[in-house]
């Protein structure tokens, strides 16, 4: 910043380096943006197949306590059910975490993205 303003003064080429100087940063700000976004996408995709095979777990073991409530025993059955409700809290707290460091990657991106 002192740079730019310090080269704006000189006569003749003042607005020239001001504007090199404005373009190479600002260029410089997209290309942490593009970094950081690549970054999120990048997490989203790492975290979405640990996600996705806690999802089917739990579904299917809601499946399969579906399938013996009506020939065995209720205990089994309730067995089942609780394991399907963990998995359930175990997809939810997979999510939160998931977005919790998507959140914290996003912040600091904005945040350290003020170059002026």
């Amino acid at each position: 910043m002192g740079f730019c303003k310090t080269a704006s003064v000189i006569p003749g080429l003042g607005n020239a380096v001001g504007s090199v100087t404005e373009l190479l940063l600002g260029a410089g700000i997209v290309m942490k943006s593009c970094v950081g976004t690549a970054g999120l996408v990048v997490l989203v995709l790492i975290s979405l197949v640990p996600l996705l095979k806690a999802l089917c777990l739990a579904f299917f073991y809601k499946l399969a306590a579906a399938v013996t409530e009506p020939v065995s025993d209720k205990r089994i059955s309730g067995c089942l059910k609780g394991l399907a409700n963990g998995g359930m809290l175990y997809v939810k707290l997979l999510g939160y975490s998931v977005l919790l460091f998507f959140v914290t990657i996003a912040l600091t991106a904005a945040a350290s993205g003020f170059i002026y």
